[in-house]
């Protein structure tokens, strides 16, 4: 019994340290993208600083969602400076598909969100059910009060 209680305390120990580590990674990574948001800011063309500027934006807030303990300028300035032209390329092949991804769930969101909307503008024009008859048990005026 003695050995199951080390053992899961062993394995809670590691799963605690592997966890942070993969939420850095996936920091790095947000942080990567939001480097090349940031540089396709700075170029002419407008349909690449408009990429630029919804990349920057969503990137930003990822990382601001992530609430980070450390210094997001450090982080930024670190990736720039180790980013080479290839890493440029694939980091900017990678955001742009993760951005198109979420890019068309939220399409997918909206155009639900419409038609549920809509199938409840139906339901409440829908005139309202016609009152039933009274039932042969039910006489007309049964709930009246007694006039005695």
């Amino acid at each position: 019994m003695r050995c199951i209680a080390i053992g899961t305390g062993l394995l809670l120990a590691l799963m605690a340290q592997a966890t942070p580590a993969a939420d850095e990674a996936a920091v790095n990574a947000d942080v990567r993208c939001l480097v090349i948001g940031l540089r396709l800011l700075m170029l002419d063309d407008q349909t690449m600083k408009a990429a630029g500027q919804m990349a920057a934006f969503y990137y930003f807030g990822r990382l601001d969602g992530a609430s980070l303990s450390t210094n997001l300028e450090d982080k930024i300035v670190n990736e720039v400076l180790s980013m080479t032209p290839e890493k440029y390329k694939a980091e900017g092949m990678r955001c742009g598909k993760e951005l198109q991804d979420r890019g068309q769930y939220l399409q997918r969101v909206g155009a639900n969100v419409t038609a549920r909307g809509q199938k409840m503008d139906a339901q409440s024009s829908a005139p309202p059910p016609k009152e039933a008859a009274p039932s042969a048990e039910q006489k007309p005026g049964a709930n009246a009060p007694d006039a005695q």
